[in-house]
């Protein structure tokens, strides 16, 4: 059994802070309309009411309006009542201000108008409040470097030398299970090794029937097995590859609006830390 003791969680800790680091969050009021030419007329009538008493719960309630509050959220979190909205998330990011009302957001189906009620500057989580989290961590950890070992050497012993197949070691060893994944391309996620391109790389690298050396995955390390190549299905191909385009073009712009938030984070928590200073 792996054991990891107080110190060792300490230690861990200490040594890899930046991963319990909490991100800048805001937290925010705001008020819901759908998205009509009536309520595009309506918003401008209401900030121009929250112009002279900028106050969203006493303004909406004026025009029969329930007002909804966030809880803390992140950059490129899911924001409680909204869902995943960049618009939502880069307004209510752009607020300083406690008490300063945001222009209306439109989105394809709603209107939103926010008032900031804090701003959260990021922080690294507390030993006590990491402990259990660091604890898993460096459980994980210890497990991977253990199996590790030991499937290098059932590799080298058994499975390169032929003495064993997959399929005898998984009856002779209960810690190895065989996992068949189907119809796997490079870019696919992998059920059984998570987001893993070295698997997927070394699938496509092997002949059938041959074997890979221990590859460190997502889940843990494995030992790929190539069954089975389908040749490129040149009619289908034709037929799908407007729609892999589409699929292509949706991936790069997701890719960049991930990268993007991810910048527009990093530049939340410095201007948080610089104002600190």
């Amino acid at each position: 059994d792996i054991v990891v003791g107080e110190d060792e969680t300490l230690l861990f800790y200490n040594e890899n802070r930046d991963v319990f680091r909490m991100p800048a969050m805001v937290d925010v009021f705001y008020i819901r309309l759908p998205n009509t030419d009536e309520n595009q007329n309506k918003a401008r009538e209401i900030l121009l009411d929250l112009r002279d008493e900028p106050d969203l719960e006493k303004v909406s309630s004026e025009y029969g309006i329930g007002i909804n509050e966030t809880g803390p959220f992140s950059i490129g979190m899911s924001i409680r009542g909204v869902g995943l909205s960049y618009p939502f998330s880069i307004t209510a990011f752009s607020l300083e201000k406690e008490g300063q009302i945001s222009e209306a957001v439109e989105t394809k189906d709603d209107i939103f108008i926010m008032q900031l009620k804090e701003r959260i500057p990021p922080r690294v989580l507390s030993f006590q409040e990491a402990r259990d989290g660091a604890q898993n961590q460096l459980l994980f950890k210890k497990a991977k470097d253990v199996s590790r070992e030991w499937l290098i050497q059932v590799y080298e012993t058994e499975l390169k030398t032929g003495k064993a197949g997959l399929e005898a070691l998984s009856q002779k060893y209960e810690q190895v299970a065989i996992n068949k994944d189907e119809d796997i391309t490079r870019q696919d996620y992998i059920e059984s090794a998570g987001f893993s391109p070295d698997f997927a790389a070394k699938a496509f690298s092997l002949e059938v029937g041959e074997f890979s050396a221990p590859l460190n995955t997502e889940m843990g390390y494995a030992i790929v097995r190539l069954d089975n190549i389908k040749p490129i299905d040149e009619e289908r191909f034709e037929q799908e590859k407007e729609e892999f385009k589409k699929g292509l073009l949706e991936q790069r712009r997701q890719e960049y609006f991930a990268e993007w938030f991810d910048n527009l984070r990093r530049s939340a928590n410095l201007k948080t830390n610089l104002q600190e200073e």
